[in-house]
């Protein structure tokens, strides 16, 4: 009996070993695009304070946060640098000079670990308040992108760290269908 109990005990100690180790990712979502000659906008981010490459915690099994996940870049910067590469998709030239100006403030990029039903996973949200003015048009909207990844077996910080980049790249691409829609009007 207490073999068992020793055994159970060193399985319980291995396997919750990885919650208490913070996950800090090393690669970067985002591969450069070229930029095109067309029309220009200027790019701002409005800061976000704390430790701006925190996005996440690992949690137990009980919900006790055990370790945090954090990305390669601040937050700031990976929204910059996904706005200036979905724009350029989008026949966009980044310039200072810009008569077109998106100002992007950041309310929140947060990947959450979910514990329900069974299934343990992480929920991801990219919320942004955005402000985009031309010569003559001035536009604000609250761009928000959410999404969920689960398994009933396991999913790791680094799928989870996957879903988020997914979703601020969904959040990035309806916030410059937003911008052409209103430079089309």
């Amino acid at each position: 009996m207490k073999i068992i109990k020793l055994t159970m005990l060193t399985l319980l100690v291995l396997l919750n070993a990885c919650a208490f180790t913070d996950y800090k990712e090393k690669e970067k979502y985002i591969s450069k695009t070229t930029q095109q000659e067309g029309k220009k906008i200027s790019i701002s981010i409005m800061t976000v304070g704390g430790d701006g490459k925190l996005v996440g915690h690992i949690k137990n099994g009980f919900g006790m946060e055990t370790a945090d996940i954090k990305i390669p870049v601040s937050i700031n910067e990976l929204i910059q640098d996904s706005l200036q590469q979905e724009c350029a998709k989008f026949g966009y030239k980044i310039a200072d000079d810009a008569p077109n100006r998106l100002l992007a403030k950041i309310n929140q990029i947060e990947l959450e670990f979910s514990n329900e039903k069974g299934k343990a996973g992480y929920y991801s949200v990219c919320d942004l308040q955005v402000y985009f003015k031309t010569e003559n048009k001035l536009f604000e909207r609250n761009i928000v992108e959410n999404d969920k990844i689960d398994s009933y077996w396991f999913v790791t910080a680094r799928e989870g760290v996957e879903n988020l980049y997914n979703t601020v790249n969904k959040c990035v691409n309806l916030t410059v269908q937003a911008i052409e829609k209103k430079v089309a009007e």
